[in-house]
């Protein structure tokens, strides 16, 4: 892998043309670019959107290629965020098949597109490379690029409150974690709530879903009794939006 700033690219997907052109979300509010930059994004509000910031300024980096496989947005800790917030930059080029059973086709149709944010301690180290060992810094990474696989391969629609694991082998997020599956959640806890759905235009549009990994008993409580079964857990922090990768299972 390698790291640019997001100034140095030209960005292509979706959500990059949404996430700039939509500067009032908290996610954004805080990057230290140029107000041409600012102007651009917001003025035009297409799928390319070209993005002149300040390289050592911005606290936002890209992390790999989109176009070859969905790249990661990685945000740095400030004051009023005290956590990394990483995304992925290239789900959204795949149409998951959405079930029948859903609704409509109109309603199918404003959700077969998403991209993943995880949200990690202020301490994580984003390094590493794709083919290390897995490792507390590179870990996120891999089971969301895992993920992104998955589902550009089969369109597996994963939608709210959907869980899988964190890889199929069923093994953990790192050697001793006790996490093995991604449960799916709304960004609604640190984001602005239009967050959630991002509308490009009248025919693009797409979702944010927040990572939340969880242990095999939880997984399996929720299996059992519906994801009102963990939104205590959830309520009282003893599963942490913020990812705790030692942490032991809530149940």
């Amino acid at each position: 892998m390698t790291c640019t700033s997001l100034g140095v690219d030209t960005p292509k997907s979706f959500v990059v043309s949404a996430l700039m052109a939509r500067t009032e979300w908290t996610w954004l509010a805080t990057m230290e670019m140029e107000d041409t930059a600012v102007a651009v994004a917001v003025a035009v509000a297409v799928v390319v959107v070209v993005v002149t910031a300040t390289a050592m300024a911005s606290p936002m980096t890209m992390v790999g290629d989109a176009e070859a496989d969905p790249a990661f947005y990685i945000h740095k800790p400030n004051d009023l965020r005290p956590f990394y917030t990483l995304a992925t930059e290239g789900m959204s080029y795949f149409a998951m098949d959405v079930i029948p059973e859903v609704g409509p086709v109109e309603v199918r149709r404003e959700l077969e597109r998403v991209e993943f944010m995880m949200y990690l301690p202020h301490d994580w180290v984003p390094a590493g490379h794709l083919g290390d060992e897995l490792n507390e810094s590179n870990w996120p990474f891999y089971a969301m690029r895992a993920l992104c696989s998955w589902i550009s391969q089969t369109r597996t629609w994963i939608g709210e409150g959907h869980t899988v694991p964190m890889y199929l082998d069923g093994t953990p997020a790192v050697p001793g974690s006790q996490l093995t599956h991604m449960l799916f959640l709304p960004p609604v806890l640190f984001e602005h709530p239009e967050f959630a759905f991002c509308k490009v235009d009248d025919q693009l549009s797409f979702n944010m879903l927040v990572i939340v990994p969880i242990t095999k008993p939880e997984w399996e409580l929720k299996r059992s009794g519906g994801l009102d079964a963990l939104v205590p857990l959830l309520e009282s922090g003893e599963i942490p939006t913020v990812v705790d990768i030692h942490r032991s299972s809530a149940v």
